[in-house]
């Protein structure tokens, strides 16, 4: 609403929940010999979200500035909490049988135990304000600042700062600068799970498992409590407009700090894998391997965006084009080789295309809709089998008649050119 004072608010809350429910059939528990169920419930992963926030915003007039003061606020209050519920008994139980080195818990999946079942919270409130202005009839400026305080992190100040100017009536220059933070989530903190995967270097199947980066096993491999993450953020770009044709290019450069992501897999010693059956993890009796998140690696993405756009009458009625062009390379700055591996490595920065290209035309005439757009995709590393893809292209065509009735039918194809990725050696 607004305010007779000329002060607008909005004042909101949301709520959010998931819940991932595992399942597994036709599997068995090994270690309960003949009296194993087939099926089993091995438990939930649930989030659950609460967010209330007022935001505010205020026109002041300075008789200094071209335009109003534009004064933009907020308080944002946030509830998290992550759970994770055990399965039944069977799913994570360590039969007569484990002894003998059959395998304990529903093998493929194993379920959470007790041990590891729980629910973790996280409460942190937030402030912001922004200023911005037309300080001259060209030149565009706006700062803004946002103080967050987590119950589990401490507190950060992040700041942006933006401005364009028009150089001309038809050209102009922008440029923003800022800093980023992200906690880890409490899943991220705290999930833990044993899944059957099989292992293409050894030609078998083996048990691998993801543990809290906080647990003993854990820090004994270097795994420690995990830390925010932070970015400094920088963009440049111009804006060209003449008549119906409008291009944009833009470079940006991220900095990401204390970048957090899964481990490399580690081989569990006897008495590692010892110390996870006695924390309860299921079908640690047999695991080979494990993992756990961590943020040991710093990377910058750079790249930059095209984007070209055109309207003429064609044809007694009226086309759009755009065109979309973007290149993107990300560099790991530094990590540790303890804990991250090279394949890891590959993967951040080859793993997603460098280039990428979009086209899209669009032709309205009387009630008719005619719509031609295509995707085109670098190559790309795959880091499961370690192959490089070839490029693709796919391209989509659409046409649409909207009755005078309100109603719209359509058809098309998707692909119609009928354009693959290279097939997975895996």
């Amino acid at each position: 609403g607004n305010m007779a004072n000329g002060l607008n608010y909005d004042v909101s809350g949301s709520f959010g929940y998931n819940d991932a429910d595992f399942f597994i059939y036709n599997t068995v528990n090994s270690s309960l010999g003949p009296n194993t169920p087939k099926d089993f419930d091995p438990g939930d992963y649930t989030q659950t979200e609460y967010n209330f926030n007022v935001d505010l915003s205020y026109a002041l007039p300075v008789d200094m500035f071209a335009s109003d003061l534009n004064i933009p606020g907020a308080f944002e209050l946030r509830s998290e909490e992550f759970e994770i519920t055990a399965g039944q008994t069977e799913s994570w139980d360590f039969g007569p049988l484990a002894d003998q080195g059959f395998s304990a818990g529903s093998n493929g999946f194993s379920g959470f135990s007790p041990e590891i079942a729980g629910d973790w919270n996280r409460q942190n409130t937030a402030v912001y304000l922004d200023l911005e202005t037309d300080v001259t009839e060209r030149w565009l400026v706006g700062a803004a600042v946002r103080y967050e305080d987590y119950d589990d992190f401490g507190s950060t100040t992040n700041g942006k700062f933006a401005t364009a100017f028009s150089i001309t009536d038809w050209l102009g220059i922008r440029g923003t600068y800022s800093t980023g933070f992200r906690a880890p989530t409490p899943g991220q903190q705290n999930a833990s799970n044993t899944s059957t995967v099989f292992d293409t270097a050894a030609n078998e199947l083996i048990n691998t498992g993801i543990i809290p980066p906080n647990s003993l096993v854990a820090q004994q491999r270097g795994g420690q409590s995990l830390e925010e993450e932070t970015s400094n953020n920088y963009t440049a770009g111009l804006v060209f407009q003449w008549e119906a044709l409008a291009v944009t290019v833009d470079y940006y450069n991220i900095e990401l700090s204390d970048r957090i992501a899964v481990s490399q897999e580690f081989n569990l010693t006897e008495a590692e894998r010892q110390a996870l059956v006695d924390a309860g993890f299921a079908g640690a009796d047999n695991i080979s391997t494990f993992q756990f998140f961590v943020n040991d690696f710093d990377t910058t993405s750079e790249g930059v965006d095209v984007v070209v756009t055109y309207a003429a009458e064609l044809f007694g009625g009226s086309t759009d084009f755009n065109i979309a062009l973007n290149h993107n390379e990300t560099t790991v700055d530094s990590y540790n080789p303890d804990l991250i591996d090279d394949n890891r490595i590959m993967e951040l920065e080859q793993g997603l295309p460098e280039n990428r290209f979009n086209y899209g035309v669009t032709h309205l005439q009387n009630n008719w809709r005619f719509t031609l757009r295509g995707n085109w995709t670098d190559e790309w590393f795959d880091s499961e089998d370690g192959v490089t893809y070839d490029a693709y292209m796919t391209n989509d065509i659409e046409v649409a008649y909207s009755f005078d009735n309100g109603i719209t039918l359509m058809g098309g194809g998707q692909n119609f050119l009928d354009e693959t990725p290279d097939d997975n050696v895996g």
